[in-house]
């Protein structure tokens, strides 16, 4: 951890606010992709909730509920990860920031982005100024070390417990190793966690892009919520036999380019059809 410190410590003033950029920009797109698989689950959810077949057949959807949390559990974990570790993580970002926040983070920085969007100096002095005021007091010239502070230990209260869970429940199941179990998680310690992380990323976008996020959900075009309409074999026929995809296919999720605009999409299972 020295030598990482040292090496942030080194940086220039402009170099460290582009190193934030580029961690919030990864930090986002991971975002995006927990946020997509967490809105199907809770739609998925919300019909596990009141539908009569699910709740007296309950095996299907404890199986993907498991598959889910356990997934989810994982990614969330990563924005915790430590200082210590070269992939970027909201920790390591706030700490950083307690530390360079009020000299990098400045109002003047925060400005230049409006005086070259065009408008009249009045109005993109005035704009610019109550977005900066959004994060820093009336008047400031920075953003002040507290409110990273305030920030980190919001963060580790709603997701650190998540982090400690999945270390001793997921990573290490009862029974495998010694010691006191871990108290069972609530939905209430999940969601809280989960929301947590999509607030942040859209706070410290605007702050680090001066762009705001409308949403940390991406579109997904496909109508896939059908499938809760319609029924999924047709009448008479059974469940068929398991049969393997060839074992060249690829069975891993990969982000396709959207081909109109070039930019990233819902990550898709590459390899698989539903008629493999």
């Amino acid at each position: 951890m020295g030598k990482r410190n040292s090496r942030i410590d080194s940086l220039s003033d402009d170099d460290l606010y582009k190193k934030w950029q580029a961690d919030l920009e990864a930090l986002k797109n991971r975002a995006y992709r927990l946020a997509s698989a967490e809105e199907t689950f809770r739609q998925t959810r919300s019909v596990a909730q009141v539908s009569p077949v699910l709740q007296k057949h309950p095996h299907l959807w404890e199986w993907m509920a498991l598959a889910h949390i356990e997934s989810s559990l994982m990614r969330v974990r990563t924005f915790l990860d430590s200082a210590q570790q070269k992939t970027p993580s909201f920790l390591a970002m706030l700490k950083e920031m307690v530390k360079h926040g009020e000299r990098v983070l400045t109002r003047t920085r925060f400005l230049e982005t409006y005086e070259d969007d065009g408008l009249p100096h009045d109005d993109w002095h005035r704009i610019g100024n109550e977005h900066f005021e959004q994060f820093a007091p009336r008047g400031s010239d920075a953003v002040p070390a507290v409110s990273f502070r305030t920030d980190l230990d919001d963060l580790d209260r709603a997701v650190g417990r998540l982090k400690v869970y999945v270390s001793q429940a997921v990573a290490h199941p009862k029974g495998e190793v010694s010691g006191p179990q871990p108290k069972p998680l609530s939905w209430k310690d999940y969601d809280s966690a989960l929301d947590t992380i999509f607030e942040m990323v859209k706070k410290y976008y605007a702050l680090l892009h001066q762009a705001g996020l409308m949403s940390i959900v991406p579109s997904v075009l496909d109508p896939w919520k059908r499938v809760y309409a319609e029924a999924w074999l047709p009448t008479g026929v059974g469940v068929p036999a398991f049969k393997s995809v060839d074992d060249s296919s690829e069975c891993v999720f990969r982000t396709k380019p959207d081909t109109d605009s070039g930019r990233s999409r819902t990550p898709q299972l590459v390899g698989f059809t539903a008629g493999s």
